[in-house]
Parts: C-alpha cells; sequence; structure tokens
C-alpha cells in the first residue's frame, strides 16, 4: 500500500470526513461505501456576470466503486442522490469525485 492510498484509507475511515452509503450499481447490485459529500458553490463567468452554482459532490473511493459511471444511485442519509455527469478520478485513480443529483 502506498502512503497515498493509506492517507486516502484513513480519511474515509474517519468519522467526521466520510460517512456511510449504499452504492446501487448499473446492474443492480448493491454495496456499502463510504462517501464524502461536498457542496461548493462554484462561480461562473459568463457575458459580464457571475453565478453562483449549486453543486452537490461525493467522492468515493475507486476500489469500492470501480466501474462507476452516470446514472448510478447513492442511498445516503435517507436521500437519493443519481450521478448526474462522469466520474472524475484522482491522478492516482483511488478516488473518484462525481456530481449527483436528488433523484
Amino acid at each position: 500500500m502506498s502512503v497515498f492510498s493509506a492517507a486516502v484509507a484513513a480519511l474515509f475511515a474517519d468519522a467526521n470526513m466520510a460517512t456511510d452509503a449504499v452504492y446501487l450499481d448499473r446492474l443492480g447490485v448493491s454495496r456499502a461505501v463510504r462517501v464524502m459529500r461536498r457542496r461548493p458553490d462554484p462561480v461562473t463567468e459568463w457575458n459580464g456576470g457571475q453565478w453562483i452554482a449549486d453543486v452537490d459532490l461525493l467522492e468515493v473511493r475507486v476500489a469500492e466503486a470501480p466501474d462507476l459511471t452516470k446514472g448510478e444511485t447513492f442511498f445516503l442519509g435517507g436521500e437519493i442522490l443519481a450521478v448526474a455527469d462522469a466520474p472524475r478520478s484522482d491522478a492516482d485513480r483511488l478516488v473518484w469525485t462525481v456530481q449527483v443529483a436528488a433523484s
């Protein structure tokens, strides 16, 4: 295990950083995963104006959801969150970052 994968494992194990969720893949197979939820306020500029977008992101370990794709679902704290866009991975392919939307 590399120092980076050990650090990622520690972050996802921390109850202050990550939480339990259920991931339902496109084949209907569900599994327990740990996720980190973020809600940044990205600013978009266009034609001299600025808009603050409402974005809901989840981070999940690639090892727990190796084939994550658009349209799959997470169940998190009573919410159903659908993957709204293609996931992006970090440089070491340890963590997916995915935009989700309530469904």
